[in-house]
């Protein structure tokens, strides 16, 4: 026993130090960071960003958030973009740089300076050992060069950077003195402040965008924003959320006591339930919600009142008239803008507990009473004080002039026409409830519980944008022309204010036409159907289209030209993304009538291009890649009744023998693969079939033919010819009809007569075999290759429909339809109901245009091309 004691503590030693040797070795390979990129920041940051990935958050930014697109136009905003951009180069375009960067959380801060704010960014290696190599990285990609004081010096264009590492924590800024700071053991970190780490501690730290500001540093760095206009003060942590439409901030805040946050606190929130009480031209309104007057008068101070004021309602009325209207506030008060007819007008709405109380006791605070509409109407007394600044202070902005009590409300105004209007609103029902583009809104954003809630139509706050954000004038406001919809919610959270602030991208304002997103306009009518093109740098979605001037344009997905190229001919084929170099670069390929193009991205031609045809062009080109190796063929045929291969390069495909028709062909040609071999088929415009191999040799001669001029056919193909066939429709006749590569012919009768059709071949049902749709004046029908109809709709209109298509993702099944009359409907197949209606007279795209999971539907409008959600 004595023996295996001893065996196991030696045992326990060998294990032990050589635990401690591995740990030390190991250590020493990957020692982790000893600061953290967050402790090293200065106190009494303005603003501190924490961005779990800054590619990503610069993508949003400058590629999908179009209100921010709307903001760089105005250059406060594009400095801090510039910013933002070059650091993401940093971050992202040196591949020596790339690897330190990758799954890193940046911090960037503002601080105060003598003359403007100063950015300091910092970030973690992932190991000490890094650091070496990241110093060696950093001098190789940027050419920049090591001070005596051990700090890398960085020139971007005329601007200069710092840059120094230390213990595992990078940090840059323009600013030599912050960077000193940040290691300066004597300097107080932002860290430590007791108030930003309460605050912190609610936010998620792995969210792309958390956001923190001190609202006393800002105003005191004399920026030329009016802090005073904004609802939150003291401190606030917020995460935003970037979609292509909206700007969400979701967070919590420490408010100042001066605040009216502050004195709402321990107040209950309140349903969002007075809509009915403004009217339906209301642009603007912020609202709060009293359970208990009293205490929010005492946290207030509204004891600063005119004593005259009441005396002489008292000594009329010989009750306590003040008490009588404070008794009586109900639980929510509101104060709005509105329009009648082009003028703005202002009126405070205060939710009442006993309207007969109220009414009796406003005649002592009026100097006359009129009736309109069987409704007294109260001239209130001003020259003392008013109604509005005794009851509510400074907290709202109105000179009360006009009152009158409509259902639970009372009502007052600035002016009689302002008084007459709003109370005939509420008469006719003209109520913001029946608005219906604000409450659709209302439903997502405003429909619930607050203590404190605004909204605000932006694009109509023109001189309140102008007071608030002192840096823009009359031509820098186009940049809030498209935005819409602007709402805060705040409710108490414990000793915390906590909030949902939004802002939306123009919203659409008529049911029939939705403006969308975005609008580009072209120089004039577009033509055809926008295609899709990746850029290799970005990865971001582009769009390509063209003008009835045959001008090619590509924009990217906010809707901005990117450039507009003439070609001199309209485009026959769509426009095809090619890899031509097998470099993961990519161009446009597309013919016209006489060429082939191919493009770069850039809007230059590939050396070679354009590529003049022997003769024009019938068809629109095809692209074949037999292999899946980029070794393109392209195939088009002429008015030499000849069909031409041609490498990507340019180069006739001289292995390939030129097809000759008998006709001209209209239609693509087509590839196919049955078993092992390989196949074109072609037909002309009078229906014969043409089969022959890739290389152009003669194939298979069939005697069966096409209906002439046959829109659209399928081919059904098997593992053997005689099961592979082409399928065509001939409405004319009601038959469903196929072509065997063995020239059987098979018919099939449908159970329907046509009249003006059009028709594609779609999946439409669960089975995987191909299927018909016939749209047919107001109809739309589908059918299996057997005759069986799988669905049926009829629109109930007399536009009749002229192009569709079919649409079909994980949340259900489309049908997208052009009518005569201009319109694109959306069309639900399970529901057989148009769930959207937009003006359009182009041919649709449906695509995540965004890379944001969503859907979006791509449409011209004459010279426009415009965005909308699609569902």
């Amino acid at each position: 026993m004595k023996k295996f004691k001893t065996i196991l503590f030696y045992s326990f030693v060998a294990i032990s130090l050589g635990a401690a040797a591995f740990g030390y070795f190991y250590l020493r390979q990957t020692k982790k960071p000893s600061l953290n990129a967050m402790d090293v920041l200065p106190d009494k940051a303005i603003v501190v960003i924490q961005a779990s990935n800054f590619h990503e958050l610069s993508y949003k930014l400058s590629h999908q958030s179009l209100i921010w697109n709307e903001l760089v136009n105005i250059s406060d905003f594009k400095k801090v973009n510039q910013q933002i951009n070059y650091f993401d180069s940093l971050t992202t375009e040196s591949e020596i740089l790339k690897e330190f960067f990758n799954d890193r959380q940046v911090i960037i801060a503002l601080y105060r300076g003598a003359s403007e704010t100063n950015a300091l960014i910092t970030f973690n290696l992932r190991d000490l050992a890094q650091e070496p190599d990241f110093m060696e990285a950093l001098q190789s990609a940027l050419k920049s060069e090591k001070n005596s004081e051990g700090v890398f010096e960085i020139w971007n264009g005329t601007s200069k950077y710092y840059l120094k590492t230390a213990s595992g924590v990078v940090v840059l800024s323009q600013n030599p003195e912050l960077i000193a700071n940040c290691f300066d053991s004597k300097i107080k970190k932002q860290s430590a402040d007791a108030t930003y780490q309460s605050l912190m501690k609610n936010m998620d730290a792995d969210d792309l965008f958390n956001f923190y500001i001190n609202h006393n540093e800002l105003s005191a760095a004399k920026t030329n924003v009016n802090l005073n206009k904004f609802i939150l003060s003291g401190k606030t942590v917020c995460n935003i959320e970037i979609t292509p439409d909206a700007l969400t901030a979701n967070g919590f805040s420490e408010s100042d006591s001066a605040s009216v946050l502050n004195y709402l606190s321990g107040q209950p929130a309140q349903p969002c339930d007075f809509f009915q009480a403004l009217p339906f031209t209301t642009h603007y309104y912020k609202a709060i919600a009293l359970s208990n007057y009293e205490t929010f008068k005492t946290k207030s101070r509204l004891y600063d009142s005119s004593p005259l004021y009441w005396k002489q309602a008292n000594d009329s009325a010989l009750f306590n008239v003040r008490k009588e209207l404070e008794e009586n506030i109900g639980d929510k008060v509101v104060q709005l803008r509105y329009t009648q007819n082009t003028v703005s007008e202002n009126a405070l709405v205060i939710e009442l507990k006993d309207t007969t109380r109220v009414i009796e006791a406003l005649q002592f605070v009026s100097d006359s009473v009129f009736v309109l509409q069987n409704y007294k109407n109260f001239c209130l007394r001003d020259s003392l004080s008013d109604l509005s600044k005794e009851l509510f202070g400074k907290i709202f902005e109105l000179n009360a002039k006009y009152a009158f009590v409509f259902s639970n409300y009372l009502i007052i105004s600035e002016d009689e026409p302002g008084n007459n209007f709003y109370l005939n609103s509420m008469i006719n029902t003209s109520s913001l409830a029946q608005n219906e583009v604000f409450m659709n809104y209302a439903k997502e954003n405003l429909l619930v519980n607050f203590n404190y809630q605004a909204y605000a139509i932006v694009n109509k706050q023109q001189e309140e944008l102008k007071e608030t954000f002192i840096f823009l004038n009359d031509s820098t406001l186009h940049a809030f022309k498209k935005l819409n919809d602007y709402s805060i919610n705040i409710t108490n959270f414990k000793n915390l204010a906590q909030f949902r602030a939004s802002v939306k991208y123009q919203q659409g304002s008529q049911k029939r036409d939705i403006p969308g997103l975005w609008t580009c306009e072209a120089d004039t009518l577009i033509i055809g159907k926008p295609a899709v093109f990746k850029n290799h740098k970005s990865d971001q979605n582009e769009l390509l289209f063209q003008d009835a001037k045959s001008n090619l344009y590509l924009i990217n997905s906010t809707g901005s030209i990117l450039w507009k190229k003439p070609i001199g001919e309209i485009a026959k084929s769509d426009f095809f993304v090619v890899d031509a170099f097998k470099n993961n670069k990519f161009q446009i390929l597309f013919n016209t009538e006489n060429a082939i193009h191919l493009i770069d991205r850039n809007g230059n031609y590939v050396p070679g291009y354009p590529l003049k045809l022997p003769k024009p062009a019938t068809n629109a080109l095809s692209l074949l890649d037999y292999d899946n190796t980029r070794d393109y063929r392209i195939i088009v045929a002429c008015s030499d009744k000849l069909i031409y291969n041609y490498y990507i390069n340019g180069t006739r495909n001289e292995k390939f023998t030129p097809i000759k028709t008998n006709q001209e062909v209209i239609k693509p040609v087509k590839y196919i693969k049955v078993g092992t071999s390989d196949y074109l088929v072609i037909s002309d415009k009078e229906g014969k079939i043409y089969v022959y191999s890739r290389r152009g040799e003669g194939r298979i001669d069939l005697l069966n033919k096409l209906i002439t001029n046959a829109s659209d056919y399928y081919i059904n193909t098997s593992n053997n010819i005689q099961n592979t066939s082409l399928v065509y429709f001939d409405d004319k006749n009601s038959l469903l009809e196929s072509i065997s590569l063995v020239d059987k012919k098979e018919i099939v009768k449908l159970g329907a007569s046509f009249d003006e059709t059009s028709c594609f071949f779609e999946l439409i049902d669960d089975d995987k075999k191909m299927d018909l749709v016939v749209i047919d004046k107001t109809k739309v029908l589908c059918y299996d290759l057997t005759g069986n109809e799988l669905f049926r709709y009829e629109s109930g209109s007399d536009a009749a429909y002229t192009f569709g298509q079919y649409y079909f993702d994980s949340d259900g099944a489309y049908f997208i339809l052009n009518n005569a009359i201009n319109e694109v409907h959306v069309v639900e197949a399970y529901k057989k109901k148009i769930i959207k209606n937009i003006k359009g007279n182009g041919v649709p795209l449906v695509y995540d245009l965004f890379k944001d999971g969503k859907k979006y539907l791509i449409v011209s409008d004459n010279q426009f091309m415009k965005c909308v959600l699609f569902k």
